[in-house]
């Protein structure tokens, strides 16, 4: 009963708030038939359509989140990135010098400084 009261209740307010739309809708449903049923098939494919894709969202959704939480979940039973206790610190040392970017083929660079020009 709730539902029938819904419905009515959601077309009359699209009527009420569409008079236009509503009156091209009748008159196209009594002037030419096919045209409206083709009309009307096609927003009832493209509302399915919506709904499907909307129910293909959630799911993916949904697949995401529960992979995100097995994840989250083996991580946090071994503590994180390792298997140390609280407190622990792990101290690694790089190299020196960076490693060199230009290729040795390049040449070689010039170190030089520019001398003020003299005023005669």
């Amino acid at each position: 009963m709730n539902w029938f009261t819904i419905i009515f209740e959601s077309l009359f307010g699209f009527v009420r708030r569409n008079p236009i739309t509503c009156v091209i809708l009748i008159a196209l449903a009594v002037a030419c038939p096919p045209l409206f049923g083709f009309v009307a098939g096609a927003f009832i494919v493209l509302v399915l359509l919506g709904a499907l894709s909307l129910l293909l969202l959630l799911w993916r959704l949904r697949k995401v989140r529960r992979s995100m939480e097995r994840q989250f979940g083996e991580n946090a039973g071994r503590g994180g990135a390792g298997e140390k206790e609280e407190g622990d610190v792990s101290v690694y040392r790089t190299s020196a010098a960076p490693a060199k970017k230009i290729n040795d083929d390049v040449g070689e660079y010039v170190d030089f400084e520019e001398e003020p020009n003299k005023k005669e």
